[in-house]
């Protein structure tokens, strides 16, 4: 820790690449504000080099301080534990820079990004849960595959949390959907937020089909298969499910539980 605090010392030769970073970003009123925390208790030493991770970007700070420490003597296991390696975060600045294989850049184009595995995801849920209080940052670094705080913060409310429904939907929520799109078009966050377990990709998709089954016209052959099903079956998602058996998906639009109902209430209405 005393070694850690001689980082602020300016008459010490040896902290010159880091006072250069610092200054370098205006960072050094925030850089001294953080090592104060850590000594007077207030973080803990991971804490402390989370915050330090959000004032450089490129990463190059917490390389320079790792690499002092190393240096200075300090155990090179406890340095890795509290300072994750990483590779340098592109800056929002530079985003339009292209980056990939050289046949990829010389066409103007961007290499796809890197997917996630399933080791990935599942060390990803690990930290979450054991961690419950960590930023996404701090997240990021413990998972230390490359991969940003947004990367994993979109990960984990899309994919990994194990409170997503995944299921088909159901009446009630294709209604509730159907409803909320037309109160407050597009918004597809604020939508999710109100069909419990539904993210905004799922939200936004399973609309666009809704849309598509909506817009196409019925056949006569589907109506009296329709109204069969609807007399038999005890729910309209039966009904929709039986419906794409009979037909299949190809055949025909993909019919949804919420448009059957509309179609067949629509077909008394006519009589």
């Amino acid at each position: 820790l005393i070694l850690v605090h001689q980082l602020r010392m300016e008459d010490v030769s040896s902290f010159t690449e880091i006072q250069e970073i610092l200054d370098r970003g205006h960072h050094r009123d925030r850089f001294t504000s953080l090592i104060d925390k850590m000594l007077s208790g207030l973080v803990s030493l991971e804490e402390c080099f989370e915050g330090v991770a959000t004032l450089d970007s490129s990463g190059s700070l917490l390389l320079a301080i790792k690499k002092l420490l190393i240096q200075s003597g300090v155990s090179t296991a406890f340095v890795e534990e509290i300072i994750p390696v990483r590779p340098p975060i592109q800056n929002l600045s530079n985003r339009r820079k292209v980056t990939g294989p050289p046949e990829i850049v010389e066409a103007g184009g961007r290499s796809a990004p890197k997917k996630w595995t399933q080791e990935e995801s599942e060390r990803l849920s690990q930290i979450v849960n054991d961690h419950p209080g960590w930023s996404w940052v701090a997240v990021a670094l413990k998972l230390g595959t490359g991969k940003t705080g947004s990367q994993c913060s979109q990960h984990w409310s899309r994919v990994a949390n194990p409170n997503i429904n995944k299921n088909q939907w159901s009446l009630e929520e294709e209604e509730k959907l159907w409803g909320l799109q037309h109160e407050i078009p597009d918004q597809w966050s604020h939508i999710a937020v109100k069909i419990p377990g539904r993210t905004d990709i799922q939200c936004r998709h399973h609309w666009n089909i809704l849309k598509r089954s909506r817009d196409i016209r019925w056949h006569k052959e589907e109506d009296q298969v329709l109204i069969r099903l609807a007399g038999s079956c005890t729910c309209w998602f039966e009904v929709a499910t039986q419906f794409q058996q009979e037909f299949g998906r190809r055949r025909y639009a993909l019919r949804m539980p919420l448009c059957c109902k509309r179609r067949y209430e629509s077909l008394f209405k006519e009589k």
